[in-house]
């Protein structure tokens, strides 16, 4: 099986587990379930790379440049996710810091994924 079939079915495994997460923690009354949140920032990735494949998968330097870029663009993010982050955990917040965590990780996927796939289409 191919590497970008093999891509193709973890995303839809991992939007399976999130509708799965998401099912049981409105079940269960206990509000939003922030595992949920990392499975569907793993499926959004799964996606993206699926959908970026044929441009990274040869190691020119197009492809040295994509991920290259990439990482730039990412960091910035991840500096401004953080200085917010840390403006928000100053304040009284009645979320639990694994909860923030969580959040943090999945937003820094998510970015990584979607920077990934717009730095792929525009060169």
């Amino acid at each position: 099986m191919s590497n970008r079939k093999m891509l193709l079915i973890c995303s839809f495994f991992f939007l399976i587990v999130t509708i799965g997460l998401l099912i049981l923690s409105f079940k269960t009354k206990y509000g939003l379930n922030f595992n949920a949140l990392l499975t569907l920032s793993l499926s959004v990735l799964s996606f993206n790379v699926w959908y970026v494949y044929p441009h990274i998968n040869k190691h020119d330097e197009r492809a040295k440049f994509i991920k290259r870029k990439t990482i730039n663009y990412t960091y910035f993010f991840i500096l401004l996710y953080l200085i917010v982050f840390f403006i928000l955990s100053q304040f009284t917040l009645k979320v639990q810091i694994s909860n923030l965590i969580i959040l943090l990780i999945s937003f820094i996927i998510i970015t990584l994924s979607f920077t990934m796939t717009i730095v792929a289409k525009k060169n």
